[in-house]
């Protein structure tokens, strides 16, 4: 491991500068940041799936099994071509879903909290727990694109501090393994 971490502490440095500047704009641009990591994401999906389907093409004019790669190719590029045709839809669509399920299980948690009151002597905190899904469940379907891009500045901040971190340890390694000698294996 120490011999690696010498030879290529480098590559510490080179992903924290990456993550600083992912982190940036995260931040600084918090709704194109979430429109290009959803279209990243549908690209690489409809490239995985193209890949797929004409592997599995291939193998059928070549006379063996085929089919399978097929389904699977195009259960893979269909989102992808959703998210990098609309990637807002994809963020409303999401945090809507998220939200209703929200709605519901605060819902029955609140119904659970009320039939077992008699049961629990600090039902309120479960009670507030209840009351307080039911609000982010209605937060995250009137505002999911407000959601979307605060989840966005909060993974800036963390690529930030991952990305100084990266490159403070890089720094770290350099130092400490510069004079390291590789021990020499008896035979």
């Amino acid at each position: 491991m120490k011999r690696q971490l010498k030879k290529n502490w480098w590559y510490l440095g080179i992903h924290g500068i990456a993550a600083i500047i992912v982190g940036l704009l995260a931040l600084l641009l918090p709704e194109t940041s979430t429109n290009l990591v959803l279209r990243i994401l549908g690209a690489t999906m409809f490239t995985g799936g193209a890949i797929l389907i004409f592997s599995d093409l291939r193998n059928k004019n070549k006379n063996l099994s085929w089919g399978l790669w097929i389904t699977q190719g195009i259960a893979l590029a269909l989102p992808g071509i959703i998210l990098l045709a609309a990637p807002q839809f994809v963020v409303r669509f999401i945090f809507v879903l998220f939200g209703l399920w929200a709605i519901v299980a605060g819902i029955f948690h609140i119904i659970t909290i009320f039939s077992l009151r008699d049961i629990f002597s600090n039902y309120i905190v479960s009670l507030f727990n209840g009351i307080l899904m039911l609000a982010i469940g209605v937060l995250l379907i009137s505002k999911p694109e407000s959601i979307a891009n605060t989840l966005m500045v909060f993974i800036g901040i963390y690529l930030l501090i991952y990305g100084i971190w990266q490159i403070y340890m890089a720094i770290r390694i350099k130092k400490e393994l510069n004079n390291w000698q590789e021990p020499e294996i008896l035979e």
